[in-house]
């Protein structure tokens, strides 16, 4: 009986320590795990680079562009009447981008469905390049590349002018247009070139982003000083009237003017550091956020112009009144008598003496002044006579 109890407890310390070993063996296997996984971990791009991302970002900025575009279209009558210049280019701008959006998150979606029919039949964790890189198998020929650069030039040349002729009506002085399109045109026309960037070596690739990425920050942060100086120094007054919601389409303005220039530094990248290059969707919501500061600021515009208009009318009307007035009560014909005329006012001295220009003509029957009916003067006339 004893060596059967001493045998059964050598047999729990053997398993005991087996599971013990067991248990180390593991904690090295999966420290071995660990570190080998975080040998790759250490490659992978931010969150906010990610497909996931990626999709949201496109489908948020191609329902701004879609909004703005039904908002164009319902005040088109109004818009084009008082500006057609302005109408046209922000209208082909908007269109421009929505397309430009439409295709892009149509050819990410297209990557993702390819990827998730092969195998592990899971989504890529990394954002979807577009255009891909030419040297990936997914590499495009050299005529979709460059109608696809050109559609991008396109797309942000009528970006930047819709902003910079947006400029010259806030500041229509011929020396302030002047310098508007000599400081803020070569900036643009040298953001458009450089989405040349796909066609060009990947040797220039690097300089070529950080230039648009300058480029792009430098106008917004130019635009978005130009607003705030129009609003808070030119036209003050009439900029922040609360009549017809003037005053919310100025903060509007100024508030994605700010996020605009925000997201533009955002964009830069640091000193030898070209992974901001992945985060695909920020150009694009720049972009985006700039032709909705430009409608908001548009018609911030509007509203001071036609604030100021109102004012003029209301101040011509009030002189009209007051003429009109003073025509119906100093202008008589026929039997309401002769021609009434305007009696200036007694001088100090004769306001001492205690007899003005006025007193005089009633006394002798010879002048009236403007707020003397016929009534009055016959009255006067025939206690005149009776008194002779």
């Amino acid at each position: 009986m004893a060596r059967v109890n001493l045998s059964h407890a050598l047999l729990d310390t053997l398993v005991f320590a087996m599971q013990i070993f067991a248990v180390l063996a593991q904690q090295q296997v999966d420290g071995a795990s660990s570190d080998h996984a975080s040998n790759f971990l250490k490659y992978r791009p931010p969150f906010s680079h990610s497909l996931h991302v990626q999709i949201l970002a496109s489908a948020i900025i191609c329902t701004l562009l879609f909004v703005l575009l039904l908002h164009l279209l319902l005040t088109a009558r109004y818009h084009y009447l008082l500006a057609p210049t302005n109408f046209a280019i922000q209208l082909s701008a908007v269109i421009c981008l929505l397309v430009f959006h439409i295709a892009s998150l149509a050819i990410v979606l297209r990557s993702a469905f390819v990827q998730s029919q092969q195998w592990p039949y899971m989504l890529a964790y990394v954002a979807v390049m577009v255009p891909p890189l030419s040297d990936s198998e997914d590499a495009w020929r050299t005529s979709l590349l460059a109608a696809w650069c050109a559609m991008k030039i396109l797309t942000s040349a009528l970006i930047q002018m819709t902003h910079i002729q947006f400029l010259t009506l806030l500041f229509p002085m011929k020396l302030d247009v002047r310098l508007t399109y000599l400081l803020l045109g070569p900036l643009a026309l040298l953001s458009a070139v450089t989405e040349l960037r796909p066609v060009l070596p990947p040797a220039y690739s690097s300089s070529l982003f950080a230039i648009r990425t300058t480029c792009n920050a430098t106008l917004s942060l130019l635009y978005s000083a130009a607003l705030l100086t129009w609003g808070t120094f030119v036209a003050p007054r009439r900029a922040w009237r609360s009549d017809g919601g003037t005053s919310a389409f100025g903060v509007g303005a100024l508030l994605l003017a700010a996020l605009s220039t925000a997201l533009s530094f955002v964009c830069i990248p640091g000193s030898g550091n070209y992974s901001n290059e992945r985060c695909t969707w920020i150009p694009g919501l720049v972009l985006a956020v700039i032709l909705w500061q430009s409608y908001l600021g548009w018609w911030w515009w509007v509203g001071a112009v036609s604030g100021g208009m109102e004012e003029a009318d209301k101040s011509k009307t009030r002189t009209k009144r007051m003429k009109d007035k003073a025509r119906r009560l100093g202008k008589g014909s026929g039997s309401a008598g002769a021609a009434w005329r305007f009696v200036p006012s007694r001088s100090p001295r004769q306001q001492q003496e205690g007899r003005g220009l006025q007193e005089e003509g009633h006394e002798h029957g010879t002048t009236t002044d403007w707020s003397d009916s016929p009534s009055l003067r016959r009255r006067r006339g025939s206690r005149h006579v009776a008194s002779t």
